[in-house]
């Protein structure tokens, strides 16, 4: 998806990824993306806007990472931070 792209409510506008999963986050509102805040293979915090869609009506709705895929990203992280602290040499 790019700046002046139009999509519908639904439409897939990306993936995200983590070492667990892959999710397609869609659309929440038809109209015109007028901001990409994201680009390929960079970070986005949970809740954070990956894009800006202008609707019919000139209201904005923004698209995020959606907050129930919390849970599985942060106990991927715990997890692996459990794994480390275990395999640590002593004195380090």
């Amino acid at each position: 998806m790019k700046v002046g792209d139009t999509v519908e409510e639904y439409d897939d506008i990306c993936e995200v990824s983590t070492d667990k999963l892959v999710a397609k986050i869609p659309s929440s509102a038809a109209g015109v993306i007028t901001a990409v805040n994201f680009g390929d293979d960079e970070v986005c915090a949970v809740g954070h806007a990956l894009v800006t869609i202008e609707e019919a009506d000139g209201s904005e709705t923004t698209v995020e990472v959606p907050v129930e895929d919390v849970p599985v990203v942060q106990a991927h992280v715990e997890k692996a931070v459990t794994d480390k602290v275990a395999t640590a040499p002593p004195g380090n």
